[in-house]
């Protein structure tokens, strides 16, 4: 019988703990529900993408937007280009909805490129209108204009008009394409607020000194030409600030001969970035590259080369003693291809541009595209030359004339990609020489600056097999194509296309376009310009403006 009572007890009690808890269960589950509509009535509801705040939506569509350096050189808006695709882009957003548009009016406005007088003139009104605050959201303004004659006043006025009305801007550039040798530019007051500026070498010495002496001692970013030498007249200036320094630099063929032209007696202590591309003058003009160097280069530490060093030339020092990255053009003739710089204490990550091996290119035409030309050179000898060096990278010269800024937006870094040699790394296994090391490197994924390119360029190549006559509608052109087809198939010569000798003198072959468009308008001035010479309105202009934007909507509406 005790044994009966302890069993029935043990079981009592079981009963009772299974009672507790299931008042502790309802108790717990009372509470856990309380909380969950507490948090119910704080949790915000769901909203859809168009209602996402405005601060996040900025950072995400300029992801799906070719970047800044891919668009800077874009001087002519042409279908298909990475402008046109931006710019499309940016437009279709704003039909989306509100919230959207007005995202997407910040980016459209943020940099403006103006090409033509009537879009400045277009561009001028928008600002212009009552309560708009466009004016506001911009930051950079690029002029390419061509200005023709009749047009000058009214280009010269609008600019000081759309310089007013953007208090924010702090980028300008007047980077004309073509210009009238004749017609003089007047450029207004410059704003205080630009800490970047640029000038093509089709702007006027006179008006690239006035801008410059204005601000100089706010710039931190400079882009201009170099034609000639520093004369004894120019103000001397002092960039306080001055960061990144670009120069183009265009030598005529008579300045060869002549003395070396002097470089800019200026002061820029601050300069950490600096550019050299030769536009013209040959590899003569590779003799002045240590004299900006040594006159700029105290506190370089990235320095770019973009320089057709020919059959000779070879740089023997380079007077940045605080360089860390170079980006220079290899040198190359017939089998060879070599390095341009003798070697450098410091450096840490040395850019070579390099041409596509043209011993193969004949073999691989419409097959593959052929390998780049790697420098020969060890890494054994690359390390003797560069004592600090830790990578090494190969970049294609086809993309250095508009994508120059390709080393400086993707420096060097881990892991290794493709191009990319770690020295250090591969000098504690072996001393291969560096073409064997890029012949190994298939597996690798692309870098980050080529897979860039690839998302916003079309996937098309001189090399590859696509028919680019597929693309043409031949006969909306009024042309034969079958015609076309049968001249381009009848010759595989090169010099098919050379244009062909002339038996005229070398003093009737010295041409310039300039004097030529000089003589043409004096000539034609009596016959057009009888009594003083005709200006453009800004009605008519913007007149001629909406009617050409009106034919091409109309066009495209009935295609």
């Amino acid at each position: 019988m005790a044994a009966s009572d302890d069993y029935l007890n043990e079981l009592l009690q079981l009963r009772r703990e299974n009672v507790e808890l299931r008042e502790a269960v309802g108790q717990l589950s009372g509470k856990l529900l309380a909380a969950y509509e507490a948090l119910s009535s704080y949790r915000r509801p769901k909203i859809s993408v168009a209602e996402l705040p405005h601060e996040i939506l900025l950072a995400i569509f300029p992801k799906s937007l070719p970047p800044l350096w891919m668009l800077r050189n874009t001087r002519e808006l042409t279908l298909g280009s990475m402008y046109t695709i931006d710019l499309e882009y940016k437009t279709s957003l704003t039909l989306v909805c509100k919230n959207w548009n007005l995202v997407a009016t910040e980016m459209l406005y943020k940099n403006i490129h103006l090409r033509s007088v009537g879009q400045m003139t277009a561009f001028l009104r928008t600002l212009s209108e009552r309560k708009s605050t466009y004016g506001e959201i911009v930051r950079r303004i690029d002029l390419s204009c061509f200005v023709p004659r009749g047009y000058h006043r009214l280009f010269d006025e609008q600019t000081r008009q759309i310089l007013a009305n953007c208090p924010r801007l702090n980028h300008f550039g007047f980077v004309p394409i073509y210009r009238i040798p004749s017609l003089c530019h007047n450029l207004p007051t410059l704003p205080t607020t630009i800490t970047s500026i640029e000038f093509t070498e089709k702007v006027d010495t006179m008006l690239m000194l006035g801008a410059l002496t204005q601000l100089c001692g706010s710039l931190r970013s400079v882009c201009l030409p170099f034609s000639e030498g520093h004369q004894d007249w120019y103000p001397q200036l002092n960039f306080l600030l001055l960061e990144e320094l670009r120069v183009s630099i265009r030598l005529k063929e008579a300045h060869i001969t002549l003395p070396m032209p002097l470089i800019w007696t200026w002061s820029m202590p601050k300069l950490e970035r600096l550019w050299l591309t030769s536009v013209a003058g040959g590899h003569q003009s590779i003799a002045l590259i240590p004299l900006f160097l040594e006159a700029f280069g105290t506190n370089v530490t990235f320095l770019a080369l973009n320089w057709n060093f020919g059959t000779s030339g070879i740089l023997e020092d380079i007077f940045c003693p605080k360089l860390k990255h170079l980006a220079v053009t290899c040198k190359h003739w017939i089998g060879e291809c070599t390095l341009t710089v003798r070697g450098h204490p410091g450096l840490q990550f040395l850019d070579v541009w390099c041409f596509r091996n043209k011993s193969r290119s004949r073999q691989l035409f419409r097959t593959e595209l052929p390998p780049l030309h790697i420098p020969d050179i060890s890494l054994l000898d690359l390390r003797s030359q560069f004592p600090c060096i830790e990578v090494f990278r190969c970049l294609d010269i086809a993309f250095q004339g508009v994508y120059s800024d390709i080393p400086f937006v993707f420096p060097p870094g881990r892991p290794n990609t493709r191009g990319e040699v770690d020295v250090h790394r591969l000098l504690q296994t072996r001393h291969q020489s560096l073409s064997i090391q890029f012949a190994q490197m298939d597996t690798l994924p692309l870098p980050p600056w080529m897979a860039t390119i690839l998302e916003f360029m079309p996937h098309a190549s001189i090399y590859d097999q696509h028919d680019l006559r597929a693309s043409v509608d031949f006969e909306e052109l009024g042309l034969q194509s079958q015609h076309l087809v049968s001249a381009a198939d009848d010759s595989d010569d090169d010099s098919e296309w050379l244009p062909k000798e002339d038996d005229s003198s070398e003093e009737d072959s010295d041409y310039s376009i300039e004097e030529d468009i000089d003589k043409t308008c004096l000539e034609g001035e009596c016959e057009f310009y009888p009594e003083e010479e005709w200006q453009i309105g800004t009605d008519e202009a913007l007149g001629i403006f909406d009617s050409i934007i009106s034919a091409s909507e109309f066009a495209s509406h009935h295609e």
